[in-house]
């Protein structure tokens, strides 16, 4: 079986009540969102479960590359967060407990240069 996939612009697809949760077609979702740039390259890919983010979310610069990796539970960024800069080299690393909380962030200029490195 398939996961079902559909578009963030989808006029069937709401984030926008009360709840904080996704729908499709007045249904809780459960599948992959994702978001395009206007020639159909993904800016964007989330994983839902039950109208939550849960899962797997990657972003994507214009040219394709990676601009961020993370992982969501329950509507929580979890676990290490990563993001690029377009040329590749690091940006941010972000460290999110169990709960949502975070707990560390490095964060780069594209020299390279460490400009934050705290830890909570």
């Amino acid at each position: 079986m398939t996961t079902p996939q559909i578009n963030i612009d989808d006029p069937e697809a709401d984030a926008t009540g009360p709840d904080g949760l996704m729908y499709y077609r007045g249904e809780l979702f459960t599948g992959e969102m994702v978001e395009e740039y206007d020639d159909g390259r993904i800016v964007s890919r989330m994983a839902y479960v039950d109208g939550m983010e849960d899962g797997p979310s990657l972003g994507f610069h214009a040219d394709g590359t990676p601009q961020s990796a993370g992982v969501a539970a329950r509507n929580r960024a979890v676990g290490e967060w990563r993001e690029w800069h377009p040329d590749g080299t690091i940006k941010q690393i972000d460290v999110y407990d169990d709960t949502g909380r975070l707990c560390a962030r490095r964060k780069w200029d594209a020299a390279g240069v460490l400009l934050q490195d705290v830890t909570q």
